[in-house]
């Protein structure tokens, strides 16, 4: 180090001089250490490896976090970095906890690059990211919750708990289609609400009925049980006849099962529910026989009763279970009939329904409402929704922020800044069959939508649907806003989109930054993606780079970059705010770690 750093170094208060001293010819033998191969032309010495970023934060981890008072005691440090972090805690960042903020001068010779480190003054006020999400963008609109929601949301799916895979062993891997998506018996039909589904077994897989029920427990459901030959009838038009699950003269399982110890052939037999056999789908003739080459028939699909029998097949036979095949024959029951039926909150509508539409929450998506699962009040409407593939969507996520009252208000851009801080978009309703799909969530659904007088919505998609209301667009304004529960666009704005008494809007979160096909912020909510920072950006998509550790942009990671780093130290200076390698608003041990890692040449 230099005479000018040494005479530095001595500026420095009694009670800092020791550690910051230790810590400086730390770092500057390690900087040494680490450019010696890469500022000589040596060739006759192996290639230095550098630290991982977890043995770089470790090793020089100089502030950031507050010293121990036992290491600074009377200067004795044994040769170790003095200021070794303490456990973090929730205590407001004091300067006097930090160890930048202790340093009131020095000069860094670091691979020849000098730095002017000045704290324990004012320091600028850090250019620290909105990291707490929408709280405080706009406080008086009532839609600041929204980050404090969604971090809530994330810290809950660490709890949510499902069927486990066990119970699928022998299924989940041969689905092999279905129907196109589960279809509903509505009560305004003179139905019972439930919800059916056939699903297609691989034409060269053997699922067993044992196999077939436990992946419609792990998908919130059950094997069909009827209850009358009206929904019997039902189901079999609208799905059992489905060509799809049949496979010569067998269709799918049913949830009818023959009770242990019963008198064979006719005796015990029982729906999944507990109801007894009421042959509201009849036996076929000589049905059930227990054909015992083919093993003990304990349970029941549907059969035709052979080639010669003309249409309908609304007839069922009794079939082996542990093995799912006639060891006779080689026939199998090639499919099964799932249906929903269960109220977990008991409020008079099926959980799937709810888990679908978005009221309720079903983020692990096994048709159970996670506040069901977690055993907590659920409350309708106050989670994000997903418009399902499966359901003829587009798999994105929505939704609604704030509620419109007298005196609050949020401006248009406001909005669309606050959609952008947790991951999503203000929403662009590409279609009618979107806009009706949120048009189901009504009151809630209304606001501001991402129209912005333009050919193209503000997350830059063309402008392909609209649905302006009688004598709209008036000329109000640029921006759009929607209203429920008729889906009308009213344009209206002024200058920056702000209208007094307007205080919600719809977020959209389409993402999927790591091409999976999948979107980011559903695998976020289901805790497949990290986002340590709940900005609704994966960790993994946010990943510093190479170029991101280059602070001083010349295509090296070496001490000038290190320098710069630790000059900084702290919450992020707008005078760098390149130091803030992660832009976590911190520069810390996680910087530095990085920079490390990536030490030597940057492409």
């Amino acid at each position: 180090m230099s005479a000018g750093s040494d005479r530095a170094i001595q500026s420095v208060p009694n009670r800092n001089s020791v550690e910051f001293a230790t810590n400086a010819r730390t770092i500057g033998g390690l900087v040494r250490w680490m450019t010696r191969d890469i500022d000589s032309q040596r060739t006759d010495r192996p290639a230095r490896v550098p630290l991982s970023g977890a043995q770089a934060a470790a090793l020089l981890r100089i502030g950031g976090e507050p010293v121990r008072e036992t290491e600074r005691a009377d200067g004795r440090t044994g040769g170790a970095i003095v200021g070794a972090a303490a456990p973090r805690t929730a205590a407001p960042q004091a300067p006097a906890s930090r160890t930048a903020g202790r340093i009131t001068l020095a000069v860094l010779g670091l691979a020849g690059f000098s730095v002017l480190v000045q704290v324990n003054s004012e320091q600028v006020p850090p250019n620290v990211p909105q990291s707490s999400g929408l709280v405080g963008r706009a406080p008086d609109t009532g839609a600041s919750h929204l980050h404090d929601t969604l971090q809530g949301h994330h810290k809950m799916l660490n709890k949510i708990t499902g069927v486990t895979a066990a119970a699928v062993v022998g299924i989940a891997a041969t689905v092999a289609g279905a129907q196109s998506g589960a279809v509903q018996w509505k009560v305004e039909d003179g139905g019972n609400g439930h919800w059916y589904q056939g699903i297609a077994f691989p034409t060269s897989a053997v699922v067993t009925w044992e196999a077939a029920r436990n992946y419609a427990a792990s998908n919130g459901g059950d094997l069909v049980a009827f209850a009358s030959s009206t929904e019997a009838n039902w189901v079999y038009s609208q799905v059992v006849s489905n060509s799809l699950l049949w496979q010569g003269d067998f269709g799918p399982y049913v949830g009818l099962y023959q009770m242990a110890n019963s008198s064979e052939p006719a005796g015990g037999w029982v729906w999944v529910n507990g109801t007894p056999n009421n042959e509201v789908v009849p036996w076929y003739w000589n049905q059930p026989d227990n054909y015992e080459p083919c093993g003990p028939e304990q349970y029941a699909c549907y059969w035709t009763g052979g080639p010669w029998f003309a249409s309908p097949r609304n007839y069922v036979c009794d079939f082996p279970g542990g093995t799912g095949v006639c060891s006779v024959s080689g026939e199998r029951c090639p499919s099964a009939v799932i249906e929903w039926s269960a109220d977990c909150n008991n409020d008079n509508i099926i959980d799937y329904s709810q888990c679908h539409n978005g009221t309720l929450a079903d983020y692990n998506t096994n048709n159970i409402p996670d506040c069901c699962e977690r055993g907590e009040t659920c409350v309708v409407g106050s989670y994000p929704v997903q418009w399902r593939a499966e359901d003829g969507g587009n798999g994105h996520w929505y939704q609604h922020v704030g509620q419109d009252a007298p005196g609050q208000s949020i401006c248009w851009n406001d909005a669309r800044d606050q959609c952008r801080n947790v991951g999503g978009e203000l929403v662009s309703l590409n279609k009618q069959e979107e806009e009706v799909f949120l048009l189901a969530l009504c009151p809630t659904f209304s606001g501001w939508i991402g129209y912005q007088g333009t050919n193209y919505w503000s997350s830059g998609e063309l402008v392909t649907f609209t649905h302006w209301g009688p004598a709209q667009p008036s000329g109000d304004g640029p921006y759009a806003t929607a209203s429920c529960p008729d889906g009308w666009w009213n344009d209206i704005g002024g200058s920056g989109g702000c209208w007094n008494g307007l205080a919600s809007y719809t977020v959209e979160w389409s993402a999927d930054c790591n091409n999976d096909n999948i979107v980011d912020y559903g695998q976020i909510l289901t805790g497949q993606l990290a986002d340590s920072n709940t900005n609704g950006i994966p960790d993994i998509c946010e990943q510093p780079q190479c170029q991101d550790a280059d602070i001083t942009n010349n295509h090296i990671i070496d001490g000038a970059d290190l320098g710069a780093l630790l000059a900084f130290w702290g919450p992020v200076n707008p005078v760098l705010p390149q130091a803030d390698i992660n832009r976590d608003g911190e520069i810390d041990g996680s910087d530095l770690g990085i920079l490390l890692s990536y030490w030597g040449p940057c492409p």
